[in-house]
Parts: structure tokens; C-alpha cells; sequence
């Protein structure tokens, strides 16, 4: 019962790596911590509900999973390059097993996978298991004194550990520094060499593939975030800068990020990197193994048979990706597109200073949007789009919305199409509403967070909320260069030469079908109001200049904006001067002759 019950509740699979080998997986809770008396009855109705394993499955599992010869060491790497034979050997004498008839074997150029050799059975139990004592984690560091995360203040060190941040640099540390001095060096040599797969490392020109795509902006920001911890950490260790460059920064961290697991114990998560297990490649469809725990007087890691039997010569697979996530925020972590994952399309509904009431409708939306965009406006004054440039947006409030729509396999059949008339509209129509704030609280659900209009509005009202959602719709697909069918040609074309652009195009080209389906349905909405829409102000025209990259002092700047910062310390300095000067003649006492 304990051991059936603690796989019960292990949550799935979550992470991966890109086709560069080897593959990372997202590590379930062990069933020991969380086990408590309250809990048992509960554990135990489930029990009952669980699909049964056929009779002798899980004691034959068991059984050939047990010990772990030299000779099966040899056997699971007997295709591996050196490395990985190191690396198993290692294992072995920590403790690791696994079943016979398994092979780490190339499974496409330059990918390692593996594979079973002869059938097993359905509910199999223990094909691999690991203990958790060789599974990297920040711990390896938070022992030494000395170690790079320890010398970092502790607020910053608590921060870093609410991602896998602190493991990176603890890993980086390992990686880097201690070498083959570290207890994880079998390990270690196992990293790949390059990681140019990766969006964050990659040399394509993503600006180009990707433009018009929200993914564009993700890749960038986050890069950007990893350059601003990498000068955090390098302004409280002045050393960490000499010693570790921005390009091996950047790379541990993606090595890190595309091989690590979340271990959960309570509320609490901490992240780990565990040997072996990680070779196993993703499938979404079609995965035949599922991650659970093994308790033998030590908490471990195992992989255990699914529900369906795995004929000989097949491959095994986990389930990285959490459930309906997108195939671009898949592809953002791991570096290729998963076919069989839903598409998704982000866009945003904006209130602009243009519509109706503006000026009380911003202050309707969530807190901290309020508060951080009524701040910039007061720090960049009425000139602040000059510096910010022309279609920064930073008045706008926007309501993000994720359309999302079957794989191309299946038709890019949206998933939620109600969501169009029953989330969507009711928000337009908070926008276009004309009526003041009195009629709004009135007719509108204000207590939501933008708020939202149920109940239908009169005709030209409705009329101008449904065209409101088709400006909006259009306004996005006119960010993508060209036409849809200019971007099928190209992505044919270079799938063919298998070109590392094609997965970014490919992206690209999944939003535009995705979006499309969201402008059918917004066009059937409009297609159903009977009126001319209401006329609204027009949004003011955007000039052509260029952003200023820095603030131009003039005299008619000085009264507000920015340039009055320029005379602050001189305005200090004469401030100080003159109370010297004061002190010295108006309070010290005059000598007269």
C-alpha cells in the first residue's frame, strides 16, 4: 500500500532538452515526505480506484530490476560514447540500477535516446532507478563557505532559490572551476558542447524569423533579465565578473534550464539535475514511461512501465511538457517544435487615451498596472513618447487574452470558441461604453479586474464593441511581414534544406493560422449586429520620428519631463556653497576694529 500509494500521488513529467542529448525531465515528488496519518484515508480510498497492474507484474519488475551487475553497466552503454560509460559506471557503484535489455543508441544525427531491446510489460516497475544522493542541487554548494553561493548576500541567495537560478550558479561553479576535483565530474563531462539550438543561443537572426511574434519579445526580455543578473551577481562578487564571462553565463544557465527537475516536498520546491534519468527524450503523444518514486530505506527516483506494454526495439518516452502548454513556450526552453502541441496566440485588447472615459476606465484595471503606468506618466510628462518611442503603448491598459488552437495535425481548430463572445465582447463593451462612470457601475460588473459589460448594449454600442475586437485582431496580423501564404512557401522551402530557421518560421507561421481563426470569429460577431457602430474618437495620428535615445535639455523642458535632472547637482552644489557662506558671515561673530 505505501509504495503503490506514493507513486499515486506523483505529479507528471514536466521538463526536457532540445534534440541535443542528453534530455532532462522534470523530477515527481517522493512519496516519503508527504506521507501523514491524516491523509492515509484518503490515500487508501484511492487505492481502490487505481487501475491494477496484471498479477506478477510489479514483483517481476522488481526483480529484474534488483542489483545491477557490472555486466548490465556495460550492456546500457555498450553503444554510448566513453563519457556516458564513465557516467554509468559512476552510478553503479552509487547505488543506481536498472532493468536488463536497455540501450543508450543514437537515435537521430547527433541525438541520443533510449531503447529497449526486449518487450516488457505493462505496469513494469523499477526499468531505471536513482537515488537521490547523485542528483546535483544547490546543496552541493550551500556545504562550502567559500562557494560562490554563499558569498552572495543572503536576501539575493533566497531570491535566487525561488527559481533554479541558485542551481545555476552553483552548477556553474562545478562546471567551470571545480572540474574533475568535483564529485559530479562523470557527470559534468557528459554536458553538451554546444547548445545553438537554443533561442537564447542561437545565431540565427531571430529579429527576422520571428518578427511580428510575441515570441520575439519573450526571447529578448529574457535575455536581457539573464545580462541584468549577470551584473547583479558580478556587482556583489567584484571577482565573479574576471572570472566567468557573459557567454559562459548565458550557456550553464541553458544548460541548467534544459536539465532540471523540481523535487516537491510540502510547499516547497527545489530544484535538482539527476544523472541518467535525463537521456530519456520527450513525447506528448504516445509516451510510454511515467516517473515515480522507489522507497528501500532511501528516498530514490524511478521510471516505471505505463499502462500499455512497449514492443522490442522501442524507444522510451516521458512527458516533459505540462498539460495544453504551448508549442512556442515549449519551444522557447527546449529549441524545437513538438507537432502534437497546442498552438497559442497572445494578444492584447488595449483601453487607449482615445476612447470613452479613459481617464476614469484605466484606474478599473488590476492594482499594479495602475500604479506602474500612472508612474511612468508622471516620471516622462507630456513628451515621454519621444523617449519611449511611438508605439511604446505606455498609456495603454491592456487585457491579454491566449487564443489557442489544435496542432497543424489537426486543423488549427480553435479550443475555446466561446471564449470570443463570453470573455471578449462583454470587455469590449466596457471599452466603447460612452455613458460616465455613473451608467458604468450601473450596467457593468466593475468588481472584475478589467471590468465587464454582460448584458448587451444598445445597437450601436454592441456594433462599436464588435468592430473594436476586429481593429484589434487586424492590428496584430498586420505586425507579421507578408502574407500567410508567403510564409507556407518559405517554411517549405527551408524544412526541405532542414535549415535552423525553419522551427523559428515555423512558429511564426502557426500564430498567423492560429490568429486567423480568432478574426473569423470576432468577423462573425459584428456580421450579427443590426446598426452602423457608434462613432468614436479617432485614435490621434503617430508621426514617423525616431525616439530620442536621450533627453535634449531645453529651456522649455526645464519647467518639467526630465531635463531639470540635468542642473540637480549643480543646484546641490550652490545650495551648499551658500549655507558655508552663510555660516561663516551671518552666524559667526563679527571682529570690529
Amino acid at each position: 500500500v505505501f509504495s503503490v500509494c506514493s507513486s499515486m500521488r506523483l505529479p507528471p513529467v514536466k521538463r526536457r532538452t532540445g534534440p541535443q542529448p542528453p534530455r532532462a525531465m522534470r523530477e515527481p515528488e517522493s512519496g516519503l515526505p508527504r506521507l501523514r496519518r491524516p491523509r492515509m484515508a484518503l490515500l487508501l480510498g484511492a487505492l481502490l480506484l487505481w487501475p491494477a497492474a496484471p498479477a506478477g507484474a510489479g514483483d517481476a519488475g522488481a526483480a529484474e530490476a534488483a542489483g545491477g551487475t557490472v555486466e548490465e553497466s556495460e550492456e546500457l552503454g555498450a553503444e554510448a560514447p566513453q563519457a556516458i560509460r564513465r557516467l554509468l559506471a559512476w552510478l553503479h557503484e552509487g547505488g543506481a540500477h536498472w532493468s536488463p535489455g536497455l540501450r543508450i543508441r543514437e537515435v537521430a544525427p547527433g541525438e541520443r535516446g533510449l531503447v529497449t531491446v526486449s518487450a516488457r510489460r505493462a505496469w513494469q516497475r523499477e526499468l531505471l532507478s536513482m537515488p537521490l544522493d547523485h542528483a546535483f542541487s544547490a546543496a552541493e554548494c550551500r556545504q562550502n563557505a567559500s562557494s560562490l553561493v554563499m558569498r552572495i548576500p543572503v536576501e539575493l541567495r533566497d531570491r535566487l532559490a525561488r527559481s533554479h537560478a541558485l542551481l545555476h550558479l552553483c552548477f556553474l561553479e562545478h562546471y567551470l572551476f571545480v572540474k574533475g576535483e568535483s564529485r559530479f565530474a562523470p557527470y559534468l563531462e557528459t554536458m553538451p558542447a554546444s547548445l545553438s539550438h537554443l533561442p537564447l543561443l542561437t545565431t540565427v537572426n531571430i529579429s527576422y524569423v520571428l518578427e511580428g511574434s510575441p515570441l520575439l519579445g519573450d526571447i529578448l526580455k529574457h535575455r536581457r533579465d539573464l545580462e541584468s543578473l549577470y551584473e547583479e551577481i558580478a556587482w556583489e562578487l567584484p571577482d565573479f565578473g574576471q572570472l566567468v564571462s557573459l557567454a559562459d553565463f548565458m550557456h550553464t544557465y541553458c544548460m541548467v534550464e534544459s536539465h532540471s527537475h523540481a523535487k516537491h516536498e510540502g510547499n516547497e520546491s527545489s530544484p535538482l539535475m539527476v544523472p541518467l534519468l535525463d537521456l530519456i527524450n520527450h513525447r506528448s503523444r504516445g509516451a510510454n514511461l511515467r516517473l515515480g518514486g522507489s522507497v528501500k530505506g532511501e528516498l530514490r527516483l524511478a521510471a516505471h512501465v505505463g499502462r500499455h506494454a512497449i514492443a522490442e526495439g522501442d524507444e522510451l518516452f516521458f512527458t516533459y511538457s505540462e498539460e495544453n502548454e504551448a508549442s512556442s513556450k515549449f519551444f522557447k526552453q527546449f529549441g524545437f517544435v513538438d507537432e502534437d502541441l497546442p498552438v497559442a496566440s497572445k494578444v492584447s485588447f488595449p483601453l487607449r487615451p482615445h476612447h470613452p472615459d479613459y481617464s476614469s476606465k484605466r484606474l478599473l484595471f488590476d492594482e499594479s498596472l495602475v500604479h506602474t503606468k500612472l508612474m511612468l506618466e508622471r516620471l516622462g510628462g507630456d513628451d515621454a513618447e519621444s523617449y519611449l518611442g511611438q508605439n511604446s503603448g505606455y498609456r495603454d491598459f491592456p487585457k491579454f487574452v491566449i487564443w489557442r488552437c489544435s496542432p497543424e495535425s489537426a486543423g488549427f481548430v480553435v479550443q475555446t470558441p466561446e471564449a470570443a463572445r463570453e470573455e471578449l465582447l462583454p470587455y469590449a463593451r466596457f471599452v466603447v461604453f460612452p455613458r460616465g462612470a455613473e451608467a458604468l457601475r450601473t450596467d457593468c460588473d466593475v468588481t472584475k479586474r478589467p471590468p465587464a459589460c454582460l448584458r448587451p448594449l444598445p445597437p450601436a454600442e454592441e456594433a462599436a464593441a464588435a468592430q473594436f475586437l476586429v481593429e484589434v485582431v487586424l492590428e496584430h496580423i498586420r505586425r507579421y511581414p507578408g502574407s500567410l501564404e508567403d510564409d507556407e512557401r518559405m517554411l517549405l522551402e527551408l524544412s526541405g534544406k532542414r535549415s535552423p530557421e525553419a522551427p523559428y518560421l515555423r512558429i511564426r507561421r502557426d500564430e498567423r493560422r492560429c490568429l486567423s481563426t480568432l478574426l473569423q470569429q470576432v468577423e462573425g460577431i459584428a456580421a450579427t449586429t443590426s446598426e452602423a457602430p457608434m462613432q468614436l474618437p479617432r485614435e490621434p495620428e503617430r508621426t514617423s520620428r525616431k525616439p530620442r535615445s536621450a533627453p535634449e535639455v531645453t529651456t522649455r523642458e526645464l519647467g518639467y519631463g526630465y531635463g531639470w535632472l540635468v542642473f540637480l547637482p549643480a543646484l546641490l552644489a550652490l545650495g551648499c556653497i551658500g549655507r558655508s557662506c552663510w555660516r561663516r558671515t551671518c552666524k559667526a561673530p563679527r571682529h570690529i576694529e
